[in-house]
């Protein structure tokens, strides 16, 4: 938790600040994952801090919704189906 949380504050995409008056404070809680090699055995642990998605409102606490990582192989198959279908 605390590499990730130093990853965090090093990349600048977390900062600790009050929150406005009237708005919802949608809660965070940290998920943690082993990740494992082919063979079964652990590669590393993981750990990841996410914000409780079903206590958000559409319209109130967001309005759009994105995508923070992409798959350099996700990109190759959405051009890769585009260029086959033109």
């Amino acid at each position: 938790m605390d590499n990730e949380f130093q990853s965090l504050l090093q990349n600048d995409t977390w900062s600790l600040c009050s929150s406005p008056p009237g708005k919802n404070v949608v809660p965070c809680k940290w998920v943690f994952k082993l990740k494992r090699r082919p063979n079964g055995s652990v590669e590393h642990h993981n750990a990841k801090l996410v914000g409780v998605g079903y206590l958000q409102r559409s319209g109130v606490d967001f309005l759009n919704t994105f995508s923070l990582v992409i798959k350099p192989s996700t990109v190759r198959m959405v051009l890769a189906i585009t260029v086959s279908f033109n």
